[in-house]
């Protein structure tokens, strides 16, 4: 189970998967020692959420099916088509960078290279690809591994853009260092 840091809304959300479907439920408002959710989070859930524009309800994804296994995105990986409410979106690694695209507009998710001087793997994998926001625009959750010892779980919200080129936007990375 991850957390993704508070932003703006003080209800924490599970993903969680159901016989056929995705959704946000709410988790009772049980703080633990660090202000985290001590409540227990519904069978099935993924990651732990809170974010403005999370709502409680469905969250629909892409024709494919997503079980918390992880897709790793590093050089040389084949692009990854989703298609999602008749639109489609390709995942794919170039120019040492992990990109989502639909069309003319692409948003940069993560870094895919080598680094053979530290002797470091920069990768990034999708853990999560569907609607959080309920507006028929496809969100992602994903994990950034920056190489050695560090990690970031990242929140990316289609609401939140404002560049016409993008598709999505980061707007929460909780960091795992060790």
């Amino acid at each position: 189970m991850f957390f993704m840091p508070k932003r703006g809304s003080d209800q924490w959300l599970a993903l969680a998967a159901g016989p056929h479907r995705w959704t946000l439920e709410p988790i009772p408002d049980v703080k633990g020692p660090a202000g985290e959710p001590a409540a227990p989070s519904p069978a099935g859930t993924l990651v732990l959420l809170r974010y403005t524009t999370l709502k409680p309800g469905p969250a629909p994804t892409p024709e494919m099916r997503f079980t918390g296994r992880r897709r790793v995105f590093g050089p040389g990986t084949a692009t990854l088509r989703m298609t999602f409410r008749d639109a489609a979106y390709d995942i794919s690694v170039h120019d040492e960078a992990v990109w989502l695209t639909q069309g003319a507009r692409r948003t940069k998710i993560g870094e895919a290279r080598d680094d053979e001087s530290m002797g470091y793997d920069f990768r990034t994998e999708l853990l999560w690809a569907g609607d959080l926001e309920g507006d028929g625009l496809l969100d992602l959750i994903v994990i950034e591994d920056n190489g050695g010892y560090s990690s970031d779980l990242c929140l990316y919200l289609s609401a939140a853009v404002h560049d016409p080129h993008q598709l999505i936007e980061e707007v929460a990375c909780e960091d795992w260092s060790g």
